[in-house]
């Protein structure tokens, strides 16, 4: 069971530095000094949609539907939720981070799964996968029977965690649940 708990372990750190990776302020935002990297955001940055020279929130729909974020002739950005000290800007100017140049065309159903999919929520799943982990090995621990429902469970709470990697190349496929 050790080697499925170590291989859960690495993708939660891989998918959790990817994530940070991703929470560091675009284009110098974030510190006064542009030579210096800003840190990455504890707990990461949420992705959202912003139109126009205002950068005004794009509201995506609840439900998916076919189209493109953009209306006729305008352009779009890929930004954080946060807002960071603007460069250029008097003290107290704040803009968000910017990770697209301007788009004209961007399907809505990908433009919703990235703001959805923002590294806040990976960093999130990654520490709810964690505890769950550690609940299952501390049942599995104290055991006192290996055909016991709780120990059952826990072995399928644990093999079924790392099917989120079964395309990863170390995955085993006797791990599956």
């Amino acid at each position: 069971m050790s080697k499925v708990v170590d291989f859960i372990k690495a993708r939660l750190s891989e998918d959790e530095t990817w994530a940070l990776a991703a929470s560091r302020p675009p284009d110098g935002l974030g510190t006064q000094n542009s030579s210096v990297t800003p840190d990455p955001i504890p707990g990461g940055v949420r992705w959202q949609w912003r139109y126009g020279s205002e950068y005004l929130p794009y509201k995506t729909p609840p439900e998916p539907e076919p189209g493109c974020v953009t209306g006729p002739g305008e352009v779009c950005w890929l930004s954080t939720v946060e807002e960071f000290p603007a460069p250029d800007g008097e003290e107290g100017d704040t803009t968000p981070g910017l990770y697209s140049q301007g788009i004209l065309e961007m399907d809505l159903e990908a433009a919703v799964h990235i703001a959805r999919h923002s590294p806040s929520r990976t960093i999130s799943e990654a520490k709810v996968d964690r505890r769950l982990l550690q609940r299952c090995i501390k049942v599995l621990d104290g055991a006192s029977a290996p055909n016991a429902p709780e120990v059952k469970l826990a072995l399928f709470v644990i093999r079924t965690i790392a099917t989120r990697y079964a395309r990863h190349p170390e995955y085993d496929k006797s791990w599956r649940p």
